[in-house]
């Protein structure tokens, strides 16, 4: 039986400064930008590279001291933005069950346009093992999921159901099965760690 990894934002070594992907103006919360992405391949508003330092419970921005754009940056959208390298490998790599399209969007970088994509899961996927996964009491919000082999063993990327909401459509809890890892890992692709998830 494959694993299966969580993928995760890498820390910097120092955690209070990084670069960041950001999105100017009015930021859509994660719900808003997904119902106005529906019908839509391209993220209408581009994002800039940005310095950012947390500094007495909050970020200030703060000029660019390197241009370093990682292939999976953090960013105040909540959405998984990956490098073109990034998501390439990823659709090389996919068993053609995800049902999955990309929405396209853009970093500034220094005045120069890098091109990014975002995953977009077009189907709800069953596939926790409800027995094993650990719930909030009373409620079907996850506090620990637990997988079933059975229901992701054709699946090699699928998000974390999101009960009552589209919150599942695209998310930064995504699941990737071992055959992604590798290639990604081979690839050398940056700014992404891989938390082993538990399956039974």
């Amino acid at each position: 039986m494959q694993k299966y990894y969580h993928i995760i934002y890498s820390e910097d070594e120092d955690e209070t400064i990084g670069n960041v992907a950001i999105a100017h103006g009015e930021v859509p919360l994660p719900h808003e930008l997904i119902a106005e992405l529906e019908g839509l391949y391209t993220l209408p508003f581009d994002l800039e590279l940005k310095k950012l330092r947390y500094h007495n419970g909050s970020f200030v921005e703060e000029d660019l001291d390197n241009d370093i754009l990682c292939d999976f940056p953090a960013n105040n959208l909540g959405c998984p933005l990956m490098s073109s390298k990034m998501a390439e490998i990823i659709k090389q790599n996919l068993s053609g069950q995800e049902q999955i399209d990309w929405i396209s969007a853009k970093i500034i970088v220094s005045g120069k346009e890098v091109p990014f994509f975002i995953p977009r899961f077009n189907k709800e996927l069953d596939v926790l093992d409800m027995e094993q996964t650990m719930f909030v009491p009373e409620t079907d919000m996850v506090i620990i999921p637990s997988f079933s082999y059975n229901k992701i063993k054709f699946l090699d990327l699928f998000p974390l159901p999101s009960k009552g909401d589209n919150l599942w459509m695209i998310t930064t809890d995504i699941y990737i099965s071992e055959r992604v890892k590798v290639a990604l890992e081979k690839e050398g692709v940056s700014g992404v760690t891989f938390d082993i998830v538990h399956v039974v």
